[in-house]
């Protein structure tokens, strides 16, 4: 993450469209590097951080929703890229009255040495029907209405599907959501793939299949 911290902001500022507003989200502690690093690029482009203590992504992602003053969100990870064209390509796609949508990734395990398509659906129905199986929104592309999603209660507390939650809230509350057809992020996954297993990620699954359930969409 540190190292890739000056390409990611980089890849943000330098997009054809800048966003209005930029908060940093510190979830836990930050070696006394990092930290610098990070106030030496926020003299560069004034953005905000908010930190906290360790509380996990939901509840971190909550907190910084709290604290957004836009209309809408974006979210990306630490060492995600923007493609040059993502915020633009996202503000024209605001104009078709979706209350959630996302785009297509290029993942890239620099470790393994190797990159792949993540395509998923674009259309409402389609998201819609595939819910059910799998993921249907790449979490780094996604763009959300900010009240919409303060209105719901943001993300659940759900070890590494809380984004999938959410999906499942948003659908369930009458929104429209859709996926761009292009690649909006280039998303580092070393390591991500291994972290999807063990005894608590199989309860994390348990709990979304009982939202699901909830959520009418299973």
């Amino acid at each position: 993450l540190q190292q890739n911290l000056p390409k990611v902001l980089f890849s943000i500022y330098n997009n054809t469209v800048v966003p209005d507003d930029l908060i940093i989200l510190v979830d836990g502690q930050l070696t006394s590097n990092f930290y610098s690093l990070i106030k030496l690029e926020q003299k560069k482009y004034n953005f905000k951080i908010l930190k906290s203590k360790k509380v996990g992504l939901a509840n971190i992602l909550n907190k910084g929703i709290e604290k957004v003053k836009t209309c809408w969100v974006s979210r990306m990870d630490g060492d995600d890229l923007c493609e040059p064209d993502r915020f633009e390509n996202s503000k024209k796609f605001m104009n078709f009255d979706y209350d959630l949508f996302g785009g297509q990734i290029r993942e890239l395990d620099c470790r393994l040495k190797y990159s792949l398509l993540k395509e998923v659906p674009c259309s409402h129905e389609n998201i819609v029907k595939s819910i059910k199986y799998r993921n249907p929104f790449n979490h780094m592309t996604v763009f959300y209405k900010t009240a919409f999603v303060k209105k719901i209660g943001g993300y659940p507390d759900l070890y590494l599907k809380e984004d999938y939650a959410l999906w499942c809230k948003f659908i369930y509350h009458g929104a429209k959501v859709a996926n761009m057809n292009k690649i909006v992020v280039t998303a580092r996954t070393d390591g991500m793939h291994a972290r999807r297993g063990g005894i608590k990620y199989i309860f994390s699954e348990i709990k979304l299949q009982k939202i699901l359930l909830s959520c009418n969409l299973t």
